[in-house]
């Protein structure tokens, strides 16, 4: 008997270890797409091409690092509300 729940709890673990590293793999997949798509953002709106348009022409570049920075929130928090709305859409479900 004793062998049977060492044996299950080491079966256990394993199942643990597994999801974990699973989860692990998920995010970091997810993170290396934030990563790809801030960087877009950043090579789209580059502060020199916003400098040419005549509402951003006097854009310092720290008031750019903060309008970027407000961007990317922005449009984590619409995901946020739209994967919250929409819990069968998330990004872990399309694996």
């Amino acid at each position: 008997m004793k062998e049977l729940l060492n044996s299950i709890k080491i079966q256990q673990e394993q199942l643990r270890t597994n999801k974990y590293s699973i989860h692990k793999k998920i995010m970091e997949e997810d993170l290396g797409r934030i990563e790809a798509a801030k960087k877009k953002l950043r090579k789209e709106l580059s502060y020199e091409n916003l400098k040419k348009k005549e509402k951003y022409k006097n854009l310092t570049q720290p008031e750019y690092d903060q309008l970027i920075d407000n961007i990317e929130k922005m449009t984590f928090l619409i995901l946020d509300v739209y994967f919250e709305e929409n819990p069968d859409e998330t990004p872990q479900n399309f694996y």
